[in-house]
């Protein structure tokens, strides 16, 4: 890992006014609230595989018909839907497995866009692949980082008063990471560790603060955005890059 100057250099190489910026991490990582801090304080456009995923359940109804053959008998948490949705995304990818990423970035043109973009669910790494085919060095991919002691007081205080626990985090943590079984399935352990840069993200003990994201890791978000968006030469700063 080395320091601000290697991420200095691509980015204020890229000859294109607005880039297209991935987040990939962990299990309750807190990508998805990077994501939200992002779009609430810097002009962006921001897209998302796993909402395509879940838009798509939705309009079969899948999910909503699991759920009432569920509540039949028992109870439907949280972790059941997340499955529902991993099984719908592997069953679009079955035949290519990069179709989420097609599907999102054709959303995309650059040449004639007023933002950049923020991109989160990249489950497989064929579709981080696609990114950078499509994009090339207008496409950097953020790796989020997590202890998993903090991962799993996440996953705990997002299923308050529900039968989860800590063996119910790392059985999703895991298909998450390595459904190496399927060549369609998920891989998002290989994504993570293709990441170009990456922010570490730890559990924030101070109240009150914006998405609960530490005063460290608001700063690496707006130091690396604030060169995108100024082009200028910034100060140094603790953001590193991997490669």
């Amino acid at each position: 890992m080395t320091n601000i100057k290697e991420l200095e250099k691509p980015l204020m190489d890229c000859n294109q006014k607005y880039i297209v910026v991935g987040i990939v991490g962990p299990f309750c990582s807190g990508v998805s609230t990077i994501a939200q801090y992002i779009a609430s304080k810097f002009d962006v456009t921001r897209l998302s595989l796993a909402k395509h995923v879940k838009d798509v359940g939705k309009k079969a109804d899948i999910i909503n018909i699991l759920k009432r053959e569920k509540n039949k008998c028992g109870f439907f948490d949280q972790t059941q839907e997340r499955q529902i949705l991993q099984s719908i995304g592997n069953y679009i990818c079955k035949d290519n497995s990069a179709h989420l990423a097609e599907q999102i970035s054709s959303k995309i043109n650059l040449n004639e866009s007023t933002k950049s973009y923020i991109v989160t669910g990249f489950r497989r790494f064929a579709e981080v692949t696609h990114f950078r085919e499509k994009f090339g060095d207008k496409f950097f991919l953020i790796g989020v980082e997590a202890l998993s002691k903090d991962r799993v007081e996440r996953f705990k205080e997002q299923n308050i008063g529900s039968n989860l626990n800590e063996e119910s985090f790392y059985f999703e943590d895991e298909r998450d990471r390595n459904e190496y079984s399927l060549p369609h399935g998920q891989s998002v352990s290989q994504c993570y560790y293709s990441a170009d840069y990456f922010i570490h993200n730890p559990q924030c003990n101070t109240p009150l603060l914006p998405f609960n994201l530490t005063y460290e890791t608001q700063g690496h978000i707006d130091r690396f955005f604030d060169i995108i968006q100024s082009k200028e030469k910034p100060s140094p700063s603790s953001v590193v890059s991997r490669k």
